[in-house]
């Protein structure tokens, strides 16, 4: 996968939050929902695909 350096940045700070989420349970399941969901868009757009059967589903909080 050829990502530009803005890229290879925004994939680097995706995941470091779901570190530091993980390591720390700093963050509220939404929020590590929120960045996961995130994380998934952008690889799919770099990646170029549009399978829908991989996408994240959408979950509501009750």
């Amino acid at each position: 996968m050829n990502l530009t350096p803005q890229e290879r940045c925004e994939l680097r700070d995706l995941l470091e939050q779901l570190a530091q989420a993980m390591d720390g349970n700093a963050l509220w399941p939404g929020q590590l929902r929120d960045i996961l969901q995130e994380l998934h868009a952008r690889v799919v757009a770099w990646l170029g695909d549009e399978n829908t059967d991989t996408a994240i589903p959408h979950h509501h909080d009750q």
